[in-house]
C-alpha cells in the first residue's frame, strides 16, 4: 500500500522539483536586482534637485535644502523610482507626480512609471479621466495606446526587451449565429407546417489574450495569443507570462562546434538611462513558451505559434527540447534559459556601515565613516533614532511623533523642514 502511494506521488514530486528550480532561478534574479538598487541608490538620491522627500508621521512632503520652502499634501505613500520626480499617492487615491527641480505638479488617476523604454526614455502607463495613454517621463509627451487595446478594459503596456512589448487583456468572444434553414412550402396546403426545434445559441465567453507589439513608437501588433485567465492580474513582468529559451543546433557530423553562448550583459554596454531591474532589455531569445490550461504552447523568437503540447507539467523544459530534437533529427539540439538575469557579482566581503548612531539617554549623535574612522556629523534629541538602508534618518520623539529625512553621503546638504529641525534639535557638528 505504501509503495503504491509513493508511486502515485512520484510524478507530482518531479513536477514540484522542476517548478522549484524555475522559481529559485527567478528569486535569485530578484535578489540580484535588489542588490543593484541598494548599491546605486545612495549615489542617485542627491542629484541636482531643489526638493527632497521627508515624512512626518503618516504624510510625506518635499522640502528645499534650507527647510524654508515646503510642498505639502495628504500624501500617504511615496516612490522614488522615477528619475527626477517624486510620485505620491494622496488620500483620495490620486497619483501626484512632482518634479524635484521645478516643483511642477501633475495629477493622475493611475500612474505606473517605468513601464516601457522607447526612444531612449521611459514611458508610464497612465489613466486620467477615463483616458489611457503612455506618458514620457522625460518630456511629458503623450503617446496613444496601441490600436488593438484602445477599446479594451485593460490597456497597460509592458516591456519584454528592446524589440518587443506586450499587454494582457481580455475580449468577449461571441460564437457565430447558426443560419436558419429556409422553410420549404409543400404542395399539400392542408398539411400542418413542420415545427423546427429552437436554435441552440452558445453564450459568449471571456477570453484572455496576450498582445505582442513591436517596440516602436506606433507599436504595431504582431501577435495575439490566448493565455490562462490568471495572467490577467499580475502579468507586469515578462517572465510571469512567458518562459524564454536560447536554442542551439549543431550538425551531428560537427561535434566540435562552438559551445552555446548565453547572453550576459555587462556594464560596458549598459545604457545608463535604464533602470537596474530592466537588465533584460538587451536579452535575446529564440524560443518562447506560454503555459495554457494543461498544455505548453511553443513559439519561435517572433512569437509565431509552432506547437501546442499537452502536458500536466506546463513548465517542463524537457518536453520543449524533445520537440526541437524531433524537428531537427540531424542536429545536436541544446535548449537553455535565455539570460534574463542581473549582470552583477554576488560576491564581496562585508563592510562597515557608512553611518553610525550612538546615544546617551535622549541625545543622539550621527557619525559617518571616513578612512575606517567614524567622524561626528549630527547631534539631535529624540526618544528613538535609526538609519535605514535608504540613507533615511528615522526619528521619534517622546510623544511618538515620527520624522524621516534623507541623508547625503557627501554631507553637502541636510534637507529638513525648519519646524522639525527645531522640534528634534538637529545640529550639524
Amino acid at each position: 500500500m505504501a509503495q503504491t502511494k509513493i508511486a502515485k506521488a512520484l510524478p507530482y514530486g518531479i513536477q514540484f522539483v522542476r517548478r522549484l528550480k524555475i522559481h529559485t532561478f527567478m528569486y535569485r534574479r530578484i535578489y540580484q536586482t535588489l542588490v543593484v538598487l541598494f548599491v546605486l541608490l545612495p549615489h542617485t538620491i542627491f542629484a541636482q534637485h531643489k526638493y527632497f522627500v521627508y515624512k512626518y508621521n503618516t504624510h510625506f512632503g518635499l522640502t528645499n535644502v534650507e527647510g524654508t520652502e515646503l510642498i505639502e499634501g495628504k500624501f500617504t505613500s511615496h516612490s522614488d523610482k522615477i528619475t527626477d520626480y517624486a510620485l505620491f499617492t494622496a488620500e483620495d487615491k490620486k497619483q501626484v507626480l512632482i518634479n524635484l527641480e521645478t516643483g511642477k505638479k501633475d495629477v493622475f488617476d493611475e500612474f505606473e512609471g517605468n513601464s516601457i523604454f522607447l526612444d531612449n526614455q521611459y514611458f508610464a502607463n497612465v489613466e486620467n479621466q477615463g483616458q489611457h495613454f503612455l506618458w514620457s517621463q522625460k518630456s511629458g509627451e503623450k503617446l496613444p495606446m496601441p490600436k488593438a487595446l484602445q477599446k479594451l478594459s485593460f490597456q497597460n503596456v509592458y516591456m519584454i526587451n528592446k524589440d518587443f512589448l506586450y499587454a494582457i487583456s481580455y475580449e468577449i468572444v461571441y460564437p457565430p449565429i447558426p443560419k436558419e434553414k429556409p422553410v420549404q412550402k409543400g404542395k399539400n396546403t392542408n398539411k400542418p407546417p413542420t415545427i423546427t426545434p429552437p436554435r441552440k445559441i452558445e453564450a459568449p465567453k471571456q477570453v484572455t489574450y496576450t498582445y505582442i507589439f513591436k517596440n516602436e513608437r506606433n507599436m504595431p501588433l504582431i501577435a495575439k495569443i490566448a493565455v490562462d485567465d490568471d495572467k490577467l492580474f499580475g502579468g507586469k513582468q515578462p517572465t510571469s507570462v512567458f518562459t524564454f529559451y536560447k536554442l542551439k543546433k549543431t550538425p551531428k557530423s560537427d561535434k566540435q562546434g562552438d559551445e552555446m553562448q548565453m547572453f550576459s550583459a555587462s556594464r560596458s554596454n549598459w545604457n545608463s538611462a535604464l533602470k537596474p531591474w530592466h537588465f533584460y532589455y538587451d536579452a535575446p531569445f529564440d524560443v518562447v513558451c506560454i503555459p495554457i490550461e494543461d498544455s505548453i504552447r511553443i513559439l519561435d523568437g517572433n512569437f509565431k505559434i509552432l506547437k501546442t503540447i499537452a502536458s500536466a507539467d506546463k513548465y517542463d523544459r524537457d518536453i520543449v527540447e524533445d520537440y526541437f530534437k524531433a524537428q531537427y533529427p540531424n542536429d545536436e539540439v541544446e535548449l537553455g534559459y535565455a539570460d534574463f538575469s542581473a549582470p552583477i557579482s554576488m560576491g564581496g566581503s562585508a563592510k562597515k556601515p557608512f553611518w553610525q548612531i550612538s546615544n546617551t539617554e535622549s541625545l543622539f549623535e550621527v557619525s559617518y565613516l571616513q578612512e575606517d574612522v567614524y567622524i561626528p556629523y549630527l547631534q539631535l534629541q529624540a526618544a528613538e533614532a535609526r538609519i535605514g538602508y535608504d540613507n533615511g534618518l528615522y526619528l521619534k520623539d517622546k510623544d511618538n511623533n515620527e520624522l524621516m529625512i534623507q541623508l547625503s553621503k557627501k554631507r553637502d546638504q541636510l534637507p529638513v523642514p525648519l519646524k522639525y529641525k527645531k522640534q528634534f534639535s538637529i545640529q550639524e557638528l
